[in-house]
């Protein structure tokens, strides 16, 4: 029994699904499922159940979790005690977040944490919500940003900002007076939506909501940055689905109005492991904290 062998059945436990779990890891889903296996033949043990609605875990894999998390937990505490005690704390912070999320607190944070620590470099990853929170979990990353709601076993996560949908549209247009869109509005109209894959459970859920109201969305184009939208919308080219948050700086000739009729919120959070928390980590919180005042 090793680490690869617990941090593969803890991805597993955590995901009930070999493929979610093997992208979380980078490996082949053959390569995963022989961990698992070599894993219970050396407990002699069957911690999963497979079988073709999916992964349970077995009432000793339900045991066996809780300790394998508090064995990875005082690995990662030993490292980084190790780390500090010898003076060689790491002086690299790895973030990672989507930069369409388009935060004007992230940027200012992270230039905030650069002017104090001119040692430290800072590598900011544009990884989408599930990369961000596998990087979290297998130590590749230090901190991450993503939209909310989020329950992941073992990270922290608290909102940073909280927003709006609604939508960009010329500001010569009827709808740049109105005070609220409600969503039988957007009949007919093309639309400019995020690229799914940046987060497929925001972007279905948008799906299933029109879809709920008797709509069915003529979206022409989905991009993966905010500005190419709004050119877009500034050219004709259709009317940007976006959050208040995206969209806090727009040019005089678009508007952002807010949709109505539903519960239209959404916020975003910071993310990290609480098992990897580190001195250089809480220095960059603290200038998040500040950016946010």
């Amino acid at each position: 029994m090793d680490l690869k062998q617990l941090r593969s059945f803890k991805a597993v436990a955590e995901t009930l699904h070999f493929q979610r779990a093997a992208r979380q890891l980078n490996l082949s889903q053959p390569a995963l499922s022989h961990r698992i296996n070599s894993l219970e033949a050396s407990l002699q043990v069957r911690l999963l159940e497979r079988n073709r609605q999916g992964v349970a875990l077995t009432t000793a894999g339900e045991a066996f979790l809780l300790h394998v998390e508090q064995i990875l937990a005082a690995c990662e505490a030993a490292v980084q005690e190790a780390r500090h005690i010898a003076g060689q704390e790491p002086n690299l912070l790895r973030v990672g977040y989507i930069e369409y999320l388009n935060i004007t607190a992230i940027s200012a944070s992270i230039a905030t944490f650069r002017a104090k620590n001119e040692a430290v470099r800072v590598e900011q990853r544009d990884l989408p919500p599930m990369e961000v929170i596998a990087g979290l979990k297998e130590g590749q990353l230090d901190l991450g940003f993503a939209v909310l709601p989020l329950e992941e076993r073992g990270l922290a996560v608290r909102p940073i900002v909280e927003g709006q949908w609604g939508l960009v549209v010329p500001a010569e247009h009827p709808f740049a007076s109105y005070d609220g869109l409600t969503l039988d509005r957007l009949s007919g109209l093309p639309l400019i939506l995020f690229h799914r894959p940046l987060n497929p459970r925001v972007y279905d859920g948008w799906l299933a909501r029109m879809h709920a109201a008797g709509q069915r969305p003529n979206i022409v184009f989905e991009t993966r940055q905010v500005q190419s939208a709004l050119t877009m919308v500034q050219a004709g080219g259709g009317f940007f689905l976006a959050s208040s948050y995206s969209t806090s700086l727009l040019p005089a000739s678009l508007r952002w109005v807010p949709f109505t009729g539903f519960d239209s919120r959404i916020s975003v959070g910071v993310l990290w492991n609480e098992a990897r928390t580190t001195p250089l980590l809480k220095s960059y919180l603290s200038s998040l904290w500040q950016a946010l005042q």
